[in-house]
């Protein structure tokens, strides 16, 4: 009886983290023509999202599944995913198209993308230039402080190790906002 009852939590408790993550969702595609198109957006598991999204239009309710390449990008279940091409791996010339769940939007944008030939999560920044670049757990102190030179505060924080791996968001979204307005007191002083 026992071992029938461990067995059986460990069956329920892998049914509810998989209803959790998956699922349908009201949402909306962006065409590749920036057309957007609202339907039933069926979110698969972590692995399936990274390469593929079930569509169904709301008018011809025909389901279609859509590839990177074929959208700019989608969302559901208050999430986006961009279409975007990987190409963080060095000594590659090309990258490959997969769908990423956009994390933080502005001057640099935070991306975490599934990998599925390593089978984890990464974490992916994207500044104006559009170069990707793989946030790296063991050498996050170094690297990021380098990413960050032009802000100072935040530069020395990460140094500092009072922001680690677990604050990128927060990174991020400080990063944008100390840009914007950046920018917009340099406009100030020319007029």
């Amino acid at each position: 009886m026992g071992n029938r009852s461990v067995f059986l939590l460990v069956l329920l408790m892998g049914m509810v983290q998989s209803v959790f993550s998956q699922g349908r969702y009201n949402g909306y595609v962006v065409t590749t023509d920036n057309d957007t198109i609202t339907g039933v957006i069926e979110l698969g598991s972590d692995a399936l999202r990274a390469v593929r999204v079930t569509f169904t239009d709301y008018e011809t309710r025909k389901a279609v599944e859509l590839e990177p390449f074929q959208i700019k990008s989608y969302f559901a279940n208050n999430q986006t995913y961009d279409s975007k091409v990987y190409d963080v791996d060095s000594g590659l010339d090309y990258g490959f198209a997969v769908f990423m769940e956009r994390l933080e939007s502005g001057y640099v944008y935070l991306y975490k993308y599934w990998n599925n030939k390593r089978k984890r999560f990464e974490f992916i920044l994207e500044g104006d230039d559009k170069k990707m670049t793989l946030v790296k757990r063991f050498k996050f102190r170094k690297e990021m402080s380098v990413y960050f030179k032009d802000n100072q505060l935040l530069r020395a924080k990460i140094i500092r190790h009072i922001y680690r791996m677990k604050h990128l968001k927060t990174i991020v979204h400080q990063y944008n906002d100390w840009k914007q307005k950046s920018i917009a007191e340099r406009l100030t002083k020319k007029n």
